[in-house]
């Protein structure tokens, strides 16, 4: 059964009755302490606040509710326990309260607040990290409206949750249309776009979707960077390796490349680096030597695989003047320091030619 959480300080009596009335409209369970809804657990070392955060944690949906009085454990142990959850929760707040909390941040008289009790140091405090610290929205309510306000926005929740749902459906269907890309709909790519993008998706759903999308239209710079960017190894890798498919501006921007390079360079995976040196020669011949220079290639492989590169298209480099000086910088930062390697003596033969 659904269960929604009452939490505040002990003068949240006032609006107890109305809480659990419109919980139980909505078919809910309505937990509050002052009803010995919570989960507890009496022993030597029992505690309030173990006993708090054992009932947030098994709610549903959490109501913050602040009347006047300030609640050390609402706000030091309950609020974090349903954000580290990620429980859905709302805050709401007496208007009288919110006007001296105003008042209060103001350090003047406020009129409308003129007949209020002085607001608590600390409840002002928490407020003030409610709103600015973490974002988050303090709704108001008056004596009349409590019901009604609670009402509204428990429905903003379970909204929330149908969209949620409706998304993960939409998710699941387009797994299976993901293996044959030509069928996708502007709808379905729109939607492997955000699973694309979605660090939170199982990662070979992303994949799946990023593979889908390099057969495609691919994305547009900002999508295919956080790609890049990916705190998921596989998906920055594959990203990467499909960059001229997923990136199809032509000439690629020179600063779009210069950050990708960096990007590539600052991971500590070498793999990332090794795979976007195959990628830039796929993009432009021209703009990978142009930023090949800047690369960080203390990698062997790295530097191989650059070497490789210039060497299949060492027809087309010696035909232009261009080419020549970008590729003898490169050559010639894959040669130092010095050593002994077949791919270096391929490039050492290579950077004579270029020079002759």
């Amino acid at each position: 059964m659904l269960t929604i959480m009452l939490c505040g300080a002990a003068d949240t009596s006032v609006v107890v009755s109305e809480f659990a009335t419109v919980a139980t409209a909505l078919g809910a369970d309505p937990w509050h302490f002052l009803s010995g809804d919570i989960f507890y657990l009496n022993n030597a070392s029992a505690s309030w606040r173990a006993n708090s955060a054992r009932s947030v944690a098994a709610a549903d949906v959490v109501v913050f509710v602040v009347v006047r009085q300030y609640g050390e454990v609402s706000w030091t142990t309950e609020l974090r326990q349903a954000v580290d959850d990620g429980t859905p929760f709302v805050i709401l707040c007496l208007t009288d309260t919110y006007r001296s909390y105003l008042a209060a941040e103001a350090d003047r008289p406020d009129p409308a607040a003129a007949v209020s009790q002085p607001i608590d140091p600390r409840l002002a405090d928490t407020m003030r990290e409610l709103e600015r610290t973490y974002s988050f929205t303090i709704v108001q309510f008056d004596d009349a409206t409590f019901s009604a306000v609670l009402r509204r926005e428990l429905a903003k929740v379970f909204v929330h949750g149908i969209q949620a749902l409706t998304s993960r459906a939409r998710r699941e269907s387009l797994a299976s249309l993901l293996g044959n890309p030509d069928s996708l709909t502007a709808h379905d790519l729109h939607i492997a776009r955000e699973v694309a993008l979605d660090e939170f998706e199982d990662k070979r759903l992303r994949k799946a979707a990023i593979t889908a999308l390099a057969h495609r239209d691919g994305l547009d710079e900002d999508s295919t960077l956080s790609l890049v960017r990916s705190s998921e190894q596989g998906v920055a890798r594959l990203s990467v390796e499909l960059l001229d498919r997923l990136y199809r501006q032509r000439p690629p921007a020179h600063d779009f490349l210069a950050e990708i390079i960096d990007v590539a360079g600052d991971s500590d995976d070498v793999a990332l680096s090794r795979r976007l040196v195959h990628s830039l020669f796929r993009l432009s011949l021209e703009d990978a030597l142009a930023v090949a220079c800047d690369m960080h290639v203390s990698d062997v492989g790295i530097k191989r695989r650059l070497v490789d590169h210039i060497e299949t298209n060492l027809a087309t480099i010696l035909a232009s003047h261009e080419l020549r000086k970008a590729a003898e910088l490169v050559l010639g930062r894959c040669l130092a320091p010095a050593g002994e390697s077949p791919w270096k003596d391929r490039a050492t033969a290579m950077l004579a030619t270029l020079g002759s």
